[in-house]
């Protein structure tokens, strides 16, 4: 049986019950911020763009524009980080779009 869990230092990310958890304290996300954090820990080593993210958070119709994405990092960081200025969780790849951090220097 596949693990719906996914850790990632002190974020435990549970699929099935669709529940973010740092250092063990529950942490409250909408539907799109799971999304895209649900995506970024799946594949930590991708640096997805922000049409990436916006396809994959609001789907291919969305008449939105990208920043949408930008505003929904910002609020994930604010959740998750402890200091949203210099993310660990969720990093800015400058000129390509965001990634997965955390465990390297």
């Amino acid at each position: 049986m596949q693990s719906t869990r996914i850790i990632h230092e002190e974020l435990t990310f549970d699929l099935e019950s669709r529940r973010v958890l740092k250092n063990g304290v529950p942490v409250s996300l909408t539907a799109k911020e799971f999304k895209i954090l649900e995506t970024l820990l799946k594949r930590p080593e991708k640096i997805f763009t922000r049409d990436e993210l916006l396809q994959i958070g609001w789907g291919y119709d969305f008449m939105g524009d990208s920043r949408s994405v930008d505003m929904t990092i910002m609020r994930l960081r604010k959740k998750l980080e402890d200091n949203a200025d210099e993310p660990k969780y969720v990093r800015t790849i400058y000129g390509f779009g965001y990634q997965l951090g955390g465990g390297e220097a």
